[in-house]
């Protein structure tokens, strides 16, 4: 098993390994329950949702769809922008996450 991606979000980490899924390779997201403890653990790559494959065959495959993933529109409406930490949607004049206080 390979940890291929950390997600800001758990919702982002599904997506992913959704369309790797798709694409034919299996992978799992792992960490996710840690999410739930944002608040009282502090966010570090440890306590954020993984996405991990499961053969290092798929790897060069894998990190193609990365690549794709990472470059996809944030969603959002216009004037928002989404918070790397936490996944948080804020208004476009604050410029550290209301949710985690994060910088933009």
């Amino acid at each position: 098993m390979i940890k291929l991606y950390t997600a800001a979000h758990i919702v982002d980490a599904h997506l992913l390994r959704g369309a790797l899924e798709s694409a034919g390779i299996d992978a799992e997201v792992r960490g996710e329950y840690l999410f739930s403890t944002r608040g009282e653990a502090p966010v570090t790559m440890d306590t954020l949702p993984a996405v991990w494959i499961v053969s290092d065959e798929d790897l060069d495959a894998a990190t193609a769809i990365v690549r794709e993933f990472e470059q996809r529109p944030t969603p959002g409406p216009v004037g928002t922008w989404l918070c790397a930490a936490c996944g948080e949607v804020n208004e476009e004049p604050f410029d550290v996450c209301w949710k985690c206080g994060a910088a933009k």
